[in-house]
């Protein structure tokens, strides 16, 4: 059995500013749990557990999807909180840009893994990078600061990852099995009838 996940790979796009920005939000509050600046990303949907035998499913229905996908753009931008700022538990960066294409995409993997058979997500989708988890008690409300990340100018996103997560005493560890790019080309647009 393998913990699979699919996720657009940020770290890839934005690794010198997600390693500057989290080097002056560390410094802030020590106590978090602070993500691998190379491990930020977007997960689309997570498999968990599973064997061998799925992932050919699960790259062909992947791979079909991301061909039909043009590349867009995405910026990083503020912090937010899970479940919120007073008490927060996850720590993680928003998005801009052209996010309706990214809610696009993940709801069009969810309709596909569906048919396949494999779990829908039990929450509603929110684009986000988590970047720190905040261990029950470790931090008092009190201390708990506003953190700012200083936005960062448009990329072009063109490609999702499959990852396999191998749980470690040091924290998870991520291997990329497989890359899936998206067509290069736009649709061509549709005239009206």
């Amino acid at each position: 059995m393998r913990r699979v996940f699919l996720a657009l790979p940020l770290a890839e796009y934005f690794l010198s500013e997600i390693t500057s920005g989290l080097d002056r939000i560390r410094s802030q509050i020590p106590e978090v749990k602070w993500e691998r600046p190379e491990k930020i990303h977007i997960t689309l949907h997570f498999f968990g557990p599973e064997p061998d035998s799925s992932l050919p499913q699960i790259s062909k229905a992947a791979g079909d999807l991301t061909r039909k996908i043009c590349p867009f753009n995405l910026s990083l931008k503020d912090v937010g909180y899970f479940p919120d700022s007073r008490k927060p538990r996850i720590i993680w960066l928003d998005v801009g840009g052209e996010t309706q294409k990214i809610f696009a995409l993940q709801g069009e993997l969810e309709k596909n893994f569906a048919r396949l058979g494999f779990p829908s997500e039990s929450r509603s989708f929110h684009p986000h990078a988590t970047i720190g988890r905040v261990k029950e008690g470790r931090v008092p409300e009190a201390r708990f600061p506003q953190l700012a990340f200083p936005s960062t100018s448009l990329r072009r996103m063109d490609r999702i990852v499959l990852y396999q997560s191998r749980l470690e005493s040091t924290g998870s560890q991520y291997e990329i099995l497989e890359t899936f790019r998206f067509s290069q080309i736009a649709p061509p647009e549709r005239k009206p009838a």
